[in-house]
Formats: C-alpha cells, sequence, structure tokens
C-alpha cells in the first residue's frame, strides 16, 4: 500500500490516468447500473402483478377458466412469451397464497407512474367482469387496490363505466327469472303438443295438419243439438286447441 502510494507521489501521471480511466468508463457503469435497476424493477413489478390478478381472480370465490386464459393470454401479451410458462407457474402459486398484497400496493404506489398504475386497475376490472358481472366482493376489492396504488376512488368509476356489466344483484335475478321462464316454458310447450297429440320432435307440417282435424273435429257448431253442458265442454277443449298451437307457434316461429 505504502508503495503504492509513494509511486503515485513520484509519478503523478499515474494520477492522472486513473483519472481518466475513471471518466471515461463512469458513463457506462451508471447506464450499466440503470439497465440492471431497470430490469430488476420490471421483473419484480411483473410478480406484483401477476400477485393482483389472483387475489381479484380469488376474491370473487370460484376462479373460471375464463379468468385464467384472459389472464395467461395478457401476460404473454404484455410481456412476451419468454418467461411465460414461469410466470403461469407464479400466478398459480399466488391462486394458493393466502398472503396479503397490502406490501405490494405500497410498492407500486411508491414505485410506479400513473400510467402503469391506470393500467394496471384496467385490466384488474377485466378480470373482475369477465364473466359478465361484477360481484360485491370484487368491487371491494378493486376499491382496496385503487386506494392502495394511490389512485382516487372516481378512477374506478370511470373506468368501470367504459366496459359492459351488470351487477352480481342483477345477475342473480336475471338467473333466476331464466329458470323460472325456462322451467314453465317448457312445461307449457310440452303440454301444447300433447294436447295436439304430437311428440315435441314434430315438423311443422305435422304440426298444422293435426291442428286442423283437431279444431275440425271439436268444432263447438257441431254439437249445436247436444246438450249445454257438452256444448261448454267442447267450447273449452277447442279454446285449448287454439292457445297450444298458438304457443307452438310462437316458440317455433312459424306462422
Amino acid at each position: 500500500m505504502n508503495n503504492h502510494l509513494f509511486l503515485l507521489k513520484s509519478d503523478p501521471s499515474w494520477v492522472f490516468l486513473f483519472i481518466i480511466i475513471l471518466l471515461f468508463f463512469s458513463p457506462f457503469l451508471f447506464v450499466l447500473s440503470i439497465f440492471i435497476r431497470s430490469k430488476l424493477n420490471k421483473s419484480k413489478y411483473i410478480h406484483e402483478f401477476i400477485q393482483l390478478a389472483a387475489f381479484i381472480m380469488k376474491v370473487g370465490g370460484n376462479v373460471s377458466s375464463k379468468e385464467i386464459r384472459y389472464v395467461h393470454y395478457f401476460l404473454e401479451k404484455q410481456f412476451g412469451k419468454r418467461k411465460l410458462d414461469s410466470r403461469k407457474v407464479a400466478l398459480k402459486i399466488f391462486l394458493k397464497s393466502e398472503k396479503s398484497v397490502h406490501h405490494t400496493l405500497k410498492n407500486i404506489d411508491q414505485n410506479q407512474d400513473p400510467k402503469t398504475k391506470n393500467q394496471l386497475l384496467h385490466f384488474l376490472v377485466k378480470i373482475a367482469i369477465i364473466d359478465g358481472y361484477l360481484k360485491q366482493k370484487e368491487l371491494l376489492a378493486l376499491e382496496k387496490i385503487c386506494k392502495g396504488i394511490g389512485l382516487y376512488p372516481g378512477k374506478l368509476i370511470s373506468i368501470l363505466a367504459l366496459h359492459s356489466y351488470i351487477t352480481e344483484q342483477t345477475h342473480k335475478q336475471q338467473s333466476s327469472n331464466k329458470r323460472n321462464y325456462s322451467g314453465g316454458s317448457a312445461s307449457k310447450l310440452k303440454t301444447a303438443f300433447k294436447v295436439l297429440g304430437l311428440e315435441d320432435t314434430a315438423t311443422s307440417k305435422e304440426i298444422k295438419k293435426a291442428y286442423r282435424k283437431l279444431v275440425t273435429l271439436h268444432h263447438p257448431d257441431k254439437l249445436l243439438n247436444f246438450s249445454k253442458a257438452k256444448q261448454e265442454e267442447s267450447k273449452r277443449l277447442y279454446l285449448k286447441i287454439n292457445n297450444s298451437y298458438d304457443l307452438i307457434k310462437k316458440q317455433l316461429g312459424f306462422k
């Protein structure tokens, strides 16, 4: 060490050369450090991105195959194919994990710009409504993320307004109505075919033929000389035949 100090003191050119070398390589070292830091930050962000995607996917209950396909597609489109398999594995791990997202939200708030935060929220909203409706638990989770990454509440509202979806309550109501309608309608249609003496696989030609035969046979005018009770029964049956025929035409879409 003393020898080196003596050399520098006795020959100032070494000091000058050292300074020149340092000045020459400093920009490259600076750029290299920025590049490495950028790569590390991107890798960390993708990791956090996947964690939040998993958080939204599982918060509503069962994770659908549609959600998984969409996240895989987005990861490939946004970050490329090179590490897609490892990112799929990371998603599986996060879906099984109970790790809190609090630290992740804090990191994103401190290290990501508003544009990146906005894109992230768009992506998470898309996952939440991929099935066509937004569950209450998903909405609460999105509100938590929005606040956690430093975006104002109105940002989530404006993003949701850009998409077509229904609330969980509306979805349940529609599903209930559909089941009631489908069950009742199918039962009535089956009865209508029975009234005409047909199977529900009958063609429109067969349906029309059976209808004409029955209305001719049971037309009230043919029973004018019969008892009043018989005439009333004939009218009831004639009306039932016509109603059945009208229902079948409406459901099958022919005239």
